[in-house]
């Protein structure tokens, strides 16, 4: 049953192409380990320009992100300075705060609105200087 045994083992070993003994010779020297060690390091490298690539995409939307909510606030602090003017006053149209809030009004308000609400944010955070 012993060289039965061992003719399976040879007949593997020639069948999948394998050679185990020169594996262990492989092993034994180092090659292998070495080889594994080149090879994780480069992914490890690669992991880390992905990481940094995919960090600045992220920083980068955030402050296109946080940008875009800005404006949202700026136009819902219009809206609502206009709504509130109109509604104690009684107006029911908006056509007059369209005109008067279009061109140089209009970019005066959202400039110092934008100015506002950033030291709105910096304040809450910490980074406020006054």
């Amino acid at each position: 049953m012993k060289d039965g045994a061992i003719w399976m083992f040879g007949t593997a070993n020639e069948t999948w192409g394998g050679d185990y003994y020169a594996n262990d010779t492989a092993l034994e020297n180092g090659d292998v380990a070495d080889s594994a060690k080149s090879s994780l390091s480069s992914e490890v490298e690669d992991a880390e320009q992905i990481a940094k690539a995919i960090t600045g995409a992220i920083e980068r939307f955030n402050n296109s992100f946080n940008e875009l909510k800005i404006a949202d606030l700026v136009e819902d602090a219009l809206n609502a300075a206009c709504f509130c003017v109109q509604e104690k006053l009684g107006q029911d149209d908006g056509g007059l705060a369209s005109m008067f809030f279009s061109g140089d009004n209009e970019h005066t308000f959202k400039r110092l609105f934008t100015k506002y609400i950033k030291a709105e944010l910096a304040q809450l955070t910490g980074d406020y200087e006054d």
